[in-house]
């Protein structure tokens, strides 16, 4: 997938740009798989959960559906660079 196609929910970790209808900008927010949180449930299919900031201090992890941001697409190598300086990542040499 290339960084500028957009889809409706990310397909893996990492790092993806959500569209926020109500500030009307791509805003860089990370993705997981759900098992990292239930390491108890090995053989069903885990979900992929994604960010959403509720306020400056929580930004629980929610599902497709109850997410806000219905619109996804890779970072550009510019806006991952400054997202990985926002979550205080390291950026790969």
């Amino acid at each position: 997938m290339s960084e500028a196609e957009e889809i409706d929910w990310p397909t893996e970790e990492g790092i993806w740009m959500a569209y926020l209808e109500e500030m009307g900008c791509w805003f860089p927010l990370k993705a997981r798989l759900l098992k990292k949180y239930a390491p108890g449930v090995p053989h069903l299919p885990m979900p992929i959960v994604a960010q959403w900031p509720e306020s400056i201090q929580r930004w629980p992890y929610t599902f497709q559906r109850c997410h806000p941001a219905k619109r996804w697409r890779r970072p550009t190598e510019e806006e991952m660079a400054k997202a990985r300086n926002f979550y205080g990542e390291e950026t790969p040499s």
